[in-house]
């Protein structure tokens, strides 16, 4: 009886390693699937591929991909980073990683991935706005201004960036470069309300709040409904020591809130109220 049993346990064994349970033919399953977009069909064999060879390259980005041809970033870029730490600095997977990443908001991996491309050929100045982009989302000032003070060098055409580079320079506090910036940009693209209003607001870091408030109520002039204009009208007015301007403030504050929400004008209302007791 006994060696019934044990002949049957091998029977068994031998059943199991042989056929479509073995990695090669999963595997093989697997990546004919994908190939046909059968994408279902091509995980349920890689993901038992993958049991029997967890660090097989192939397995781990198809089965990545399978996920992302059907918009499962966040699978996707489970798989596709297990396959980077596995083989780092491969350039077909950090291609994949940066756009499951831009996807799903990973913004570290999308730049570890851009300097992958670059280290494997791609050219970092092709990355400058798009690495300003993902460090100013990631809350690093300093690597926005070092990208796109290198993309400013080389020739800027985008007035948006202009306007983006001249606030990044006054964000890591160097404002004579913001000024040269936002000068050139109304030099070539005219006096676009937004270059005039980032310029008052560069007056007002320096605490020139006379000129930044005398372009601000011109700028109002012009357009007497501009509820961004008001804002920082009363940002410098309520800056000032003056209390008339302060009620000043007080009541643009008041007249833009409904306006201007993705600001939290409450806090600074009260803050003012109190103040003018």
């Amino acid at each position: 009886m006994k060696k019934i049993v044990i002949l049957l346990c091998l029977a068994a064994y031998l059943a199991g390693c042989g056929g479509s349970d073995s990695v090669e033919e999963l595997k093989s399953d697997g990546l004919k699937a994908f190939t046909d977009g059968k994408y279902v069909k091509a995980r349920e064999s890689l993901l038992k591929a993958l049991e029997k060879s967890p660090s097989d390259k192939d397995i781990l980005f198809f089965t990545g991909m399978s996920y992302k041809r059907e918009f499962y970033y966040d699978s996707a870029l489970f798989y596709l980073k297990r396959a980077d730490l596995l083989f780092p600095k491969d350039r077909e997977i950090n291609k994949e990683i940066y756009e499951v990443a831009l996807a799903v908001g990973e913004w570290e991996y999308a730049i570890r991935a851009i300097m992958v491309l670059v280290d494997t050929g791609d050219r970092l100045e092709d990355y400058y706005y798009q690495l300003a982009d993902l460090y100013a989302s990631t809350d690093y000032p300093l690597n926005v201004f070092f990208y796109l003070r290198r993309a400013y060098d080389r020739g800027m055409d985008d007035p948006n960036r202009f306007l983006q580079f001249a606030n990044a320079a006054a964000i890591v506090d160097s404002m004579d470069l913001a000024f040269q910036v936002i000068d050139s940009a109304i030099s070539r693209f005219g006096e676009n309300p937004q270059f005039l209003t980032s310029k008052a607001k560069f007056y007002a870091y320096r605490e020139d709040y006379k000129t930044s408030e005398k372009m601000l109520r011109s700028m109002l002039k012009e357009d007497t409904a501009s509820a961004e204009v008001k804002f920082n009208l009363a940002n410098v007015l309520s800056m000032q020591d003056s209390k008339k301007k302060k009620k000043e403030a007080l009541e643009l504050y008041k007249e833009v809130k409904p306006r201007i929400q993705q600001y939290n004008i409450d806090s600074v209302i009260t803050a003012l109220e109190e103040e003018l007791k």
